[in-house]
Order: structure tokens, then C-alpha cells, then sequence
């Protein structure tokens, strides 16, 4: 089953940012991807083993990381902070099928 035909929605994607070194961020450039974004919220155990509630689950049609941004549509944007609606990405995991031969992915934000 190929998984394409569920992620519907666009949505604009930054990784992880650096410090800049002057007390600032270094965001990498936007890209657009393919999601399935449920605006729901979810339990879940973040990075730091705490339970926290989500604000959406996002179901991406690539890689993210922990501690990037996703932002429901499109923006130009450099920095995702500045960005109404942006997202820290809390939470990763990666589903595999019973043959692990496709992945899902699993955002909570």
C-alpha cells in the first residue's frame, strides 16, 4: 500500500536551528512537504521523558527532526519563530509495516 495518497495537506518545514553565536538562531531554509496534519491533541512522552499534550499530530511524507518547526501551509520564512501557527517538533517516531519495507512517521507538535 502505497501511503502518498494520505498526506493532503502541504505543510512548510524547518530543521533544527544553530546558534548563530551572538545569541541568536541560524535556521536552515524552508522546504514544503507533504502531510497529514490532525489538529488534535494527544498525550504523548517527549524528549525528556515527561507526558505532555500535543497541539497536532503530523504525519510527514519525509524525515524530520526533533526540534525543527512545522507550520500548517506555506511560508517563505527564515525564521519559524516569527511564523503564526509554527510548531516545535516534540516528538519523533518511525513506524515500519511488518516487512519494514515503507515507514510511517509520527510528529507531535
Amino acid at each position: 500500500m502505497k501511503l502518498a495518497k494520505y498526506f493532503t495537506s502541504t505543510a512548510t518545514y524547518w530543521g533544527p536551528g544553530v546558534p548563530d553565536g551572538f545569541g541568536g538562531t541560524d535556521w536552515p531554509d524552508p522546504v514544503l512537504i507533504n502531510v497529514r496534519w490532525e489538529g488534535r491533541n494527544e498525550l504523548f512522552v517527549d524528549a525528556d521523558g515527561v507526558e505532555v499534550r500535543s497541539q497536532s499530530v503530523v504525519y510527514p511524507d519525509q524525515d524530520v527532526e526533533l526540534g525543527g518547526y512545522l507550520c500548517h501551509g506555506e511560508s517563505s520564512a527564515s525564521d519559524p519563530t516569527t511564523v503564526d501557527g509554527a510548531l516545535e517538533i516534540r516528538a519523533v517516531r518511525k513506524i515500519p509495516n511488518l516487512r519494514a519495507t515503507q515507514s510511517l512517521t509520527k510528529v507531535w507538535l
